[in-house]
Formats: C-alpha cells, structure tokens, sequence
C-alpha cells in the first residue's frame, strides 16, 4: 500500500514587500533531477511577457546557485530571477500564495520514475491554492489530474513548459478552476490528518496485537519503532 504525503492548509499571509508584480515560483532543492535548468529555459521562451519574473526559493545558500546564475546570465534572462534562500515556513508560504503559479518541472530520469516520489512541492503548491505547473510523469499523475487540478507537460522539453505555462497565464478562467479543484483535493484526499489515519489503519493490519501509539503527530508501533 501506498501512502502519500500530505500538506497542511495555513492562514492567508500578506504579499511580500520585494514580490512582483506577476511572478512564478518554484521551491525546493536544486538537485539536477528537480528540473530548474528546463525552467531557466523555458524562461528564456518566455522573455516576451515584460512583467513575468520568477521566483526560486531554495533550500540551499548562495554558493549552490553559482551554476544556475551563470546559466541564466548565458541566456539573458538574470535580471528576470529572484532567488529567496532557507525561508521560514510562513514566509515560503506568502511567496508561494500570491505567485501567478508554481512551478515543478521534474526530469524524466531514475530518481523521478523509478526510485519513485512522492513530491511535496505539489501538495504544498495545492494547498496554498496556487496552480501548479509541472512535469507529465507517473508521480505526478498521482497527485494531479490534468486540467482539472493542475497542469502537466512534457517532461525536460522547455518549449512544452513555456507554452503550458502562457496557456495557464492567459486563461484565467481555466487556472482559477485549477486552485479552486486542487484546494478541494487537498481537503478532502492529502491533508496531514489523512495520512496520519492511513498510516493508523496500515500498521495496525500489520500486527492488530501491538498497540498503537502516538507522539506528536507522528505513529508508531511501540518505541522501537521510532
């Protein structure tokens, strides 16, 4: 059995003082699997839109995004980025909820498909309904149905993530039906306390004579399984 992980749904939070005025986010890591180098691509594509920046907001400090400034200086598009670097919680989130969408443009590679995940940046996008973006790949299809609560592309092919991401900025009406249905989904399928009841009902299959117990959230068997 398969058990997701989950998101939490937090409070309204003001517009960071520094956003602009029309901004993409991506979050998260900057691991060569994670796709950021297809999104500095794709923003190249997208050089047209004046007013569109893209945010990145990395768990690494400055000295990991040397590469990708260098990269984004080759293609022109350095004053087109902003990067925010180990952000708080509330402070990630006011970022992610006012941006025009989240991006997650994940490769096609072992790491994504078959070691498998379970991307947290998604659900995170989802409950700060913001519409996401991301890569057409199994995990994903199991987060999000396309057009319905979100947007998928091709993966690793920079035109198919521009011209998704101009379909979602163009279309309004199309990309508040996206936050509207993902938020929906998050409430009822992939909150916190659903998985907590999941996880409940899967280890007590497992052995119905150990008693559950449960520290702060999390669940286990007993101490050793801690």
């Amino acid at each position: 059995k398969t058990i997701h992980n989950g998101a939490e749904i937090l409070p309204a939070f003001p517009r960071p003082d520094a956003a602009p005025t029309r901004y993409l986010v991506y979050f998260g890591a900057l691991q060569p699997w994670q796709g950021v180098q297809v999104l500095l691509r794709a923003m190249a594509l997208l050089a047209d839109i004046s007013d569109l920046k893209l945010v990145l907001c990395c768990s690494h400090n400055v000295e990991r995004t040397r590469p990708y400034l260098a990269f984004a200086e080759k293609l022109g598009i350095q004053e087109k980025l902003l990067w925010r670097f180990a952000l708080q919680k509330h402070e990630l989130a006011a970022w992610v909820q006012h941006a025009a969408l989240a991006i997650a443009p994940l490769c096609e590679g072992l790491r994504n498909v078959t070691q498998g995940c379970c991307p947290l940046k998604f659900l995170e996008a989802m409950a700060c309904k913001t519409a996401v973006v991301a890569s057409d790949l199994p995990v994903t299809r199991e987060l999000i149905e396309h057009g319905i609560d979100g947007y998928l592309v091709a993966p690793d092919r920079p035109n198919e993530l521009a011209r998704g991401i101009r379909v979602c900025l163009a279309e309004g009406p199309l990309t508040e039906g996206l936050r509207q249905r993902a938020l929906y989904k998050i409430q009822q399928k992939f909150l916190w306390q659903h998985v907590c009841t999941e996880l409940k009902q899967l280890y007590a299959g497992l052995d119905p004579d150990r008693p559950l117990a449960e520290d702060n959230g999390r669940v286990c068997l007993d101490a050793d399984f801690r």
